[in-house]
């Protein structure tokens, strides 16, 4: 997150050296600055060197509302306005450690790479599709079997009671013609 403790802990005087300098201050001796210092440093120790430098820059340039106005920020009013930048990518951080903690993986001794587990999702999302598919076509295709079935009875017994044969025998009148037809010749 951070460089090391001695080049992050300049980054942050420099930091505040940019803020003294751009704003009206009383005169320091050099046991006070040195408190001043200590005090931002307590307050920034913890955050990231590119969140306080794009946040000292957006102060001189008067894009931090409410800080900065006629007056160097205090310290917690520069680690408040410095949060307000990493606070959001914490909480993706911290989501995204929530997911990896999961415990996704369990089962295998190393998670695959990322791009070959996206493939795989998708390859197996496209199979429950075809098959969610394929269940439905078969759904569809036994309904219309059932009513080409239910059609032809319906034909069938309209065709007995034209020839006057009995529905019962379940055979068709002209099927009864053609057993006839066999059986004499």
């Amino acid at each position: 997150m951070m460089c090391d403790p001695a080049t992050h802990r300049k980054s942050v005087a420099v930091q505040c050296a940019r803020l003294f300098a751009a704003y009206p201050a009383e005169s320091l001796d050099a046991a006070t600055a040195r408190l001043r210092t200590d005090g931002y440093w307590t307050a920034l120790h913890d955050q990231p060197t590119w969140a306080i430098e794009s946040t000292v820059s957006a102060i001189l340039r008067g894009q931090e509302a409410g800080v900065g106005t006629g007056w160097s920020p205090t310290p917690p009013a520069l680690a408040t306005a410095v949060r307000k930048r990493t606070e959001p990518i914490l909480g993706d951080i911290r989501k995204l450690e929530a997911v990896a903690s999961a415990g996704l993986w369990e089962d295998e001794a190393e998670p695959p790479e990322p791009k070959q587990f996206v493939i795989d999702g998708f390859a197996d999302v496209r199979e429950r599709i075809a098959a969610a598919e394929a269940e439905r076509a078969s759904e569809s295709h036994a309904r219309f079997l059932a009513e080409l079935t239910a059609f032809d009875e319906k034909a069938r017994v309209r065709e007995c009671e034209r020839e006057g044969v009995d529905p019962a025998l379940g055979v068709s009148p002209s099927l009864l013609r053609l057993l006839k037809q066999q059986m004499r010749g």
